[in-house]
């Protein structure tokens, strides 16, 4: 299992797919094709999804807080975090309180929960976390197409 990094937009629909050489089972690194995308997309960004290998309840590191923080003063925005092993999401922001505080968010606005299971199950797949059974990219892409059209039905 190695982690891997999904940036999305406000309703959850993965914009960019962070899956650069280097990444492990204890880390994922920076690319300057992530910061980049990043900066160029800020206005649709609305967070950075990444997987915590095994399973169990997902909580980030120092690391990943250090991450948060530099990322969102450079956009100068805050953003939604979720973090996924095999048995959960969690989703954590900014909670106000000093530069490197992070509180999970039990119900982040605007993101649909349909489009963001599809998201969720894709980026399962692609850190070989297999707790939901692995479905073939054109099924995964026709499911994510029923559950848009019927979310805007």
């Amino acid at each position: 299992m190695i982690e891997t990094g999904v940036v999305f937009d406000k309703v959850g629909n993965p914009l960019f797919w962070h899956e650069p050489p280097g990444r492990s089972g204890g880390s994922i690194p920076d690319s300057n094709d992530l910061w980049e995308f990043l900066w160029e997309h800020r206005e649709v960004v609305a967070g950075v999804a990444h997987s915590h290998p095994g399973s169990g309840v997902p909580h980030p590191s120092q690391t990943d807080v250090q991450t948060f923080s530099a990322v969102e003063r450079a956009l100068g925005k805050r953003l939604l975090w979720p973090i996924v092993t095999s048995q959960q999401t969690r989703f954590f922001k900014a909670s106000g309180e000093g530069r490197f505080d992070y509180v999970e968010d039990r119900h982040p606005p605007h993101i649909e929960p349909r489009v963001f299971l599809i998201l969720i199950r894709e980026l399962r797949r692609r850190s070989n976390v297999r707790a939901i059974p692995h479905l073939p990219r054109a099924r995964l892409q026709k499911l994510k197409d029923w559950c848009v059209s019927f979310i805007n039905s």
